[in-house]
Parts: C-alpha cells; structure tokens; sequence
C-alpha cells in the first residue's frame, strides 16, 4: 500500500503564558492511500490537533511528521499551501461557507484560489455541476448558504472538498450540527464517495456508530493513542 502521511514520535503542546499545556504526546501513525480512518475520543483528548496535524494545518512541537515519505519540515510555505490547497480537501462541521456566495461559488472558491487566471476552466465547471447532481444540490446551486438546509450546506461542503481532486479527505466533526436522519445520510454519502474515488478519509467523531464504518478505528485519551482497532 502507498502511505500518504506518517507521524513518528509526535508530540504537540501550547503556550499559555509562561504554562507549556500538553495537547498530543509520542504518536505514532502511519496512513495509506485508500484507508478509511475515523478518530474518536472525548472532549479535550486532542483528537481536533491530531487532524490539523495529519492536515498539515499545523506543526509538530516534536517528532517529525512525513507526506509521501518526505519530511514535512523541509517543505517551503509555499510547498505546504500547495498540497493543502490541491491534495488535501476539509470538511468542518460548521460548514466554513461563505454567507456573501452562493452554493456554487462557494464550490468554485478553492479553484479560484489555485487558479493564475483567477477564472474557472469550461472542465471545472463541468466538474461542480457534476458534483452538484452526485450530491443532489444542483437545484440550490444559486442559493445563498442561508437559504439552504443544514444537510444542504454539508453536501455544499463536501462539493467544496472535492473540487480539487484531492488525495486525502478530512473531515472533522462532519454531521455534528446537523439531526440524525440527515447525519447517517452524509456519513453513508462520504463513504460511498470515499471508496469510489479511493480517497483516504480521516474522520474526527463523536459518533461510534459512524466511526465503526471505517476500516481503523484510532481512540485517543489525553493526547495519547490508546487503541487502534
């Protein structure tokens, strides 16, 4: 299997004044192109840090964290936007949409923001439409996000981490503001999408029943892995 990102030895903490608050210690995680992985744990146990780091959204205050085999540390700036913005697509559960856009735009954005000509290619918005009908939202595709439902914004948001074609798919609390019904219909939609396009997902939740679908399941207590199943 080809890995995509490794942690060795992380540990991750924060200042607080002249306080050092622990937030992740000594892990070790190793994450192949096609694994379904979800994460839980309670409140506070770090699973949110784990993410941004696997995200390479944040650093690692020890150890040394690896994308496609190369050290993350030796990356410029600029080599970290670039996978970010390309390789890796997010999904958060407060939806991260703009209220100004509508649905589609808010699709379009991250293709905006990658683009020199700051224009969408004809293959582009072929894509959105085409993610717009996967994800049944074409007809809300010239809405605003405030006059869409909750599970409408989600699909929004997927649409949106999907554009680039990326490698590797995090999503963080995904159905967390959103009811039961609509929740199990995101999570079975994340997964169908998951498996079709090989994608790797990590998956933060509360959720045991949503966590079970993955194929490893990674618990984390007080910033340490304590089971992975």
């Amino acid at each position: 299997m080809t890995e995509l990102i490794e942690l060795s030895e992380v540990s991750k903490h924060y200042h607080l004044g002249k306080d050092i608050i622990p937030a992740l210690s000594n892990i070790n995680l190793k994450i192949n192109k096609g694994e379904i992985i979800s994460i839980i744990g309670p409140s506070g146990s770090g699973k949110s840090t784990l993410l941004h780091l696997i995200g390479l959204m944040d650093h690692a205050s020890k150890g040394e964290v690896f994308y496609k085999g190369h050290n993350v540390k030796k990356f410029t700036k600029n080599e970290l936007a670039h996978i970010r913005g390309e390789k890796i697509g997010f999904i958060f559960q407060d939806f991260n949409l703009l209220n100004d856009l509508t649905i589609k735009d808010n699709i379009a954005l991250p293709l905006l923001i990658n683009s020199k000509t700051n224009k969408i290619s004809p293959s582009q918005n072929q894509k959105i439409d085409q993610l717009l009908n996967q994800l049944n939202i074409s007809d809300r595709f010239n809405h605003r996000p405030k006059q869409v439902s909750g599970g409408q914004k989600q699909r929004a948001a997927i649409a949106r981490a999907l554009i680039t074609n990326p490698e590797i798919l995090i999503a963080d609390e995904p159905t967390g503001n959103l009811d039961d019904f609509t929740s199990q219909q995101i999570i079975n939609l994340l997964y169908k999408m998951s498996k079709e396009q090989q994608l790797t997902m990590i998956i933060v939740t509360h959720d045991k029943k949503i966590a079970e679908k993955a194929d490893k399941i990674i618990e984390i207590k007080k910033g340490k892995i304590t089971k992975t199943s």
